[in-house]
């Protein structure tokens, strides 16, 4: 009887202790839950834990609601569960087309996708979910179990709402952390920033690297008739130039200010193809820009350029630096349509001024005016030498009088050019 007693006594000054600090109390169902401090959770979302009696490890009933700011609505969804962002961690998300009898509670585990879908396993962390509706809100009351970690012990929650039927993705505003301590109550609000500013960014400077500067600049040697006298190689150069550091700077930007939690939110087959091609394209570029640094000098009688390049690799150089260009334009074209499908598709009901301009058609609007632009250059071109007026850049010998046009420009760039 003592024994017993005794027993009771400790269950009893342990429970008191896991609830220390936190605002308790014992509710209609006859649990004693605890509330999470209101001062860091959002507004529209009020979160209660309970601890199941007697246990030694972290055993809790977490129950959320969502109203307010949070509030899905009828069709939309709720998600939470312990994790520290989208790389890892498990959820339970809340959804269904009526909510109450209609919501269905199902887990995943977190991978990093900007829509989960890897279902959790029998090892997963939560389990007995139950969904309650009421009009302007609902809530999701999931157990939650941690065997290596200590009854009271502190740990990280994210949380997520959307007023769209699953798997709608949420906006920014909708999305968050905290760190719970299951001992006091207390929370502090994990920094999950939005990585909007950077993305629009690196989004306008590849606009204006690979829409603008480097489709012109590719297109400068059709467009002789455009830019006479030399004027067309310089303006080829200036927009390689420029256009590569503008690149260059959109690339490392991203590196630099690259967050884990933040960028693994936009991973999708759209993401994959994008930074892969990106890459190629990368490389591409490169090479062009080797290819044009080392090109063999223009007339055969020249001596070698830099003293190994023979001038009778012209037509090859051309030929490969001809068709690698299209090519890299090409494909960064492709990079640009996909960029801007991903700026749409990670910041959905986003009401900032940049994504609109990306997600909305800005992108297609500015590549389409410069290719229109440069497809009249280059037919314009085309005419004035079909009326027998320009040389052929590269493909063939040169004439008396444009070997003396050649030497101009040459002489306009600043080129050095040996005349045998």
């Amino acid at each position: 009887m003592r024994a017993s007693w005794f027993v009771a006594c400790v269950v009893a000054l342990s429970a008191a202790s896991r609830g220390a600090g936190a605002a308790c109390a014992v509710e209609s169902d006859g649990v004693r839950w605890c509330q999470v401090a209101s001062s860091s959770t959002p507004s529209g979302l009020n979160i209660t834990y309970a601890h199941a009696p007697g246990a030694a490890t972290l055993d809790v009933r977490v129950r959320a609601t969502f109203s307010g700011a949070h509030d899905p609505g009828s069709a939309g969804w709720i998600a939470l569960g312990p994790g520290s962002g989208m790389m890892s961690g498990e959820v339970v998300v809340a959804s269904g087309a009526s909510g109450g009898a209609g919501s269905a509670a199902t887990y995943y585990q977190l991978t990093g996708q900007s829509q989960p879908s890897t279902l959790c396993g029998a090892a997963c962390a939560l389990s007995a979910a139950n969904v309650t509706a009421a009009t302007g809100s609902r809530t999701v009351v999931v157990r939650y179990r941690d065997a290596n970690a200590s009854a009271g012990a502190t740990k990280s929650f994210v949380y997520a709402s959307s007023p769209s039927s699953w798997p709608a993705q949420h906006t920014t505003s909708r999305r968050g952390g905290l760190s719970i301590n299951f001992a006091t109550g207390d929370a502090t609000s994990m920094a999950m920033k939005s990585a909007i500013k950077r993305d629009v960014t690196h989004g306008v400077l590849m606009l204006v690297a690979w829409g603008v500067l480097m489709p012109t600049a590719s297109a400068a040697p059709r467009m002789k008739f455009l830019f006479p006298d030399g004027k067309w190689f310089l303006m080829h150069q200036i927009g390689v130039v420029v256009g590569a550091v503008v690149f260059v700077t959109a690339g490392a930007m991203l590196l630099a200010q690259h967050d884990e939690r933040e960028d693994a939110h936009s991973e999708s087959s759209t993401f994959d193809a994008h930074s892969r091609i990106g890459v190629a394209v990368g490389f591409l570029w490169l090479a062009q820009f080797l290819l044009g640094a080392f090109r063999p000098n223009k007339n055969v009688t020249d001596s070698a350029r830099f003293g190994f390049i023979p001038s009778s690799w012209r037509k090859a150089w051309f030929l490969t630096h001809a068709s690698l260009g299209p090519i890299t334009i090409g494909l960064a074209s492709v990079v640009l349509v996909l960029g801007a499908v991903l700026i749409r598709d990670k910041y959905v009901g986003e009401t900032d001024s940049g994504v609109k301009f990306l997600a909305d058609g800005g992108v297609y609007g500015i590549m389409a005016a410069v290719w229109l632009v440069c497809a009249f250059g280059a037919w314009r071109d085309g005419f004035a030498k079909a009326k027998g007026g320009l040389e052929n850049y590269g493909l063939r010998e040169p004439t008396p009088s444009e070997s003396e046009r050649n030497a101009r420009e040459m002489r306009f760039t600043g080129i050095t050019v040996s005349r045998g």
